[in-house]
């Protein structure tokens, strides 16, 4: 939901101006969870731009919202993409909340794995032609090894995550929410802490006052064998 909101961002403060299309399959977009979200950003941008004049419901109005109640109309949704970017060439978000949700359920693995495939290239194509960012929000399973040990693997197979050119994967670590960027072909894997309150995702200021208190000691600590070496050196 952040992002579908933030696509409307104005350019001059970093923004893309656009628009968004969401793709619910799950049936979990709350209105308003999302119009929080709007009027926190909208506080936002106006503090640090006096001539930022939209309202939440204006950037609420990027967003074109879809309910998809089965596979055949999530497939149905994919092939229809073009068509509907067609119709505004402002459109720079496309989120599907989760890709997972109607295939978790298929026993013909095949039929699944075709399907998945098609889609995956169909957006793929989309994505590129159209210059377009498409978030697929995938779901995890846990998998349990030959050493009885479990595991926590993408719910669409090891062969899904292949499709997709950046993947970040969200988990709790230390009772902190974190997001560690697991593959991206111009940045290199990192974590990074965040939280998620009634003005939407943040970044954890807690784990950052922290890892700032940690780097000023280490500072310090390098400063001071600095001047030891130093002394060393002037008494050699």
């Amino acid at each position: 939901m952040q992002l579908a909101v933030d696509v409307g961002i104005p350019e001059r403060l970093g923004g893309v101006d656009g628009y968004c299309i969401y793709a619910d399959t799950e049936g979990s977009f709350v209105g308003e969870r999302i119009s929080e979200i709007s009027s926190a950003l909208v506080q936002h941008l106006q503090s640090v731009d006096t001539e930022f004049k939209s309202d939440s419901l204006s950037l609420l109005s990027r967003i074109t919202y879809y309910r998809l109640n089965d596979y055949i109309e999530q497939l149905a949704f994919v092939h229809s993409l073009e068509q509907i970017i067609k119709q505004n060439n402002k459109i720079k978000l496309i989120i599907i909340d989760s890709v997972t949700f109607h295939f978790r359920s298929f026993t013909d693995y095949l039929l699944r794995t075709r399907l998945l495939q098609e889609m995956a290239l169909n957006l793929i194509k989309i994505a590129k032609d159209n210059n377009i960012a498409i978030v697929l929000i995938n779901q995890v399973t846990t998998q349990i090894t030959t050493q009885n040990v479990a595991t926590i693997i993408p719910a669409l197979g090891e062969s899904w995550k292949h499709y997709c050119t950046n993947r970040a994967i969200l988990f709790w670590k230390n009772g902190k929410r974190c997001v560690k960027l697991v593959k991206s072909p111009h940045q290199k894997s990192s974590e990074e802490y965040f939280s998620i309150s009634t003005a939407g995702i943040r970044d954890d200021e807690e784990m950052y006052q922290n890892e700032y208190i940690s780097t000023q000691n280490d500072n310090n600590d390098n400063t001071q064998n600095e001047i030891n070496n130093s002394q060393i050196n002037i008494t050699n």
